[in-house]
């Protein structure tokens, strides 16, 4: 994923993901809409479903106790001692002493309580969805809970988003969805299982060719 033609193969698997899925659709009429894609002008690009850093979030206090008053809202809603704790460590926070350094450290370790339930690898496609540049540098820094409420609000809105990447937001490939508030291992492995299931007749099953390959 670190090196462009890698993410340049990425971006094209989950272009041709949502023109199948398009295709797949009952209606004989149905085509993706690549006028509406073509319309961005400063492209697409890969947005985690759940989010790697805080590169996106510079050095502005007012964006860091926004995302801090946003994760409060959306961990308030989970259950469990680990989410409870989670929320004590964002109340603990000093508002006022809060510097970039200070932010770092509270994404980092928020990451780290949480990655049983969002699972490690976050470079693969199984964490990646296609999201316009614009939109994924105004969500890009967030949680999927956050990100998926937003993503709402864009779509509602009338903007162009990908019909997987509102189908990944809103669990359509999730075999649990009851789960709504955040990215699991469970939601990746699902979510990939449909991309190779959308896509076996175009690029062939992974299994299958590592069988030819023995």
């Amino acid at each position: 994923y670190n090196y462009s033609p890698e993410k340049e193969t990425i971006k094209d698997i989950l272009l041709l993901f949502n023109v199948v899925t398009v295709m797949n659709k009952s209606s004989a009429y149905s085509r993706f809409p690549f006028d509406s894609y073509n319309k961005n002008k400063k492209g697409w690009s890969l947005e985690h479903i759940h989010a790697q850093n805080t590169e996106g979030m510079g050095n502005s206090k007012d964006l860091w106790i926004a995302w801090i008053d946003e994760h409060l809202k959306s961990f308030r809603q989970f259950s469990g001692d680990l989410y409870k704790e989670v929320v004590a460590t964002l109340e603990a926070v000093d508002r006022e002493e809060l510097d970039r350094d200070g932010f770092d450290k509270l994404f980092s370790d928020i990451s780290l309580k949480i990655k049983d339930d969002y699972g490690v690898d976050l470079h693969k496609i199984d964490n990646l969805a296609l999201l316009d540049i614009n939109a994924n540098s105004s969500i890009s820094n967030n949680f999927f809970d956050v990100k998926r409420s937003l993503i709402i609000d864009k779509d509602r809105s009338g903007e162009f988003i990908p019909v997987c990447t509102r189908n990944v937001f809103l669990k359509y490939y999730s075999s649990d969805p009851s789960q709504v508030h955040y990215w699991s291992q469970s939601d990746r492995i699902d979510y990939l299982d449909a991309i190779k299931s959308s896509l076996k007749d175009y690029i062939g099953d992974e299994e299958e060719t590592d069988d030819d390959d023995e």
